[in-house]
């Protein structure tokens, strides 16, 4: 591992070990501060979860699959602060998780669950690829790992590198959202 960071992630290090995304995790917990947590209503909490709580790991959940752990950290921040609990003590739960997670016009709040993000994210590099044939950056990636075939074809996961980027958009295409 590289001592330098871009954008938060340490250069050279492996996306798949948890202890990567430690700076994402302590990012959204910075944002957490007690008085939020006190003084904002349930509407205030809303709003700050799906503005900022949600789009600190953007970027990242964009070019690397998420680790199963961190995305259980980061739902386990985002529910505890959206039902007010604290350090000492925890509320009981009006709703379960999963609808609050569902859209506003399925009954939900429409925070949506990270695997799903990270999914669609990376899934939109398969449409670069598949769709986009004068992309600069198509171009360059192909050149890089030497993929001579079409993205969406049953030839191109076979004909992947070790690079963890191509990896993760790999099993986009071959197992859909199937991340678990």
């Amino acid at each position: 591992m590289l001592p330098i960071t871009y954008l938060g992630l340490s250069l050279g290090s492996r996306p798949s070990s948890e202890g990567v995304w430690v700076s994402v995790v302590s990012n959204i917990e910075k944002r957490l501060s007690p008085w939020k947590r006190k003084f904002l209503s349930k509407g205030g909490h809303l709003v700050l979860i799906k503005s900022v709580l949600n789009s600190i790991p953007t970027y990242f959940m964009s070019v690397f699959r998420m680790p199963i752990g961190v995305v259980n950290k980061i739902e386990r921040l985002q529910r505890s602060f959206l039902w007010g609990d604290g350090i000492e003590k925890r509320k009981i739960h009006a709703v379960d998780w999963a609808s609050v997670c569902n859209n506003n016009t399925s009954g939900g709040l429409g925070i949506g669950r990270m695997v799903d993000k990270n999914v669609s994210l990376l899934a939109k590099w398969v449409w670069r690829f598949g769709f986009d044939r004068n992309s600069l950056c198509k171009k360059v990636l192909c050149a890089k790992y030497g993929i001579q075939v079409k993205i969406l074809s049953w030839d191109w996961k076979s004909n992947v590198s070790s690079s963890y980027f191509i990896k993760a958009v790999a099993n986009v295409i071959s197992t859909g959202n199937n991340f678990g």
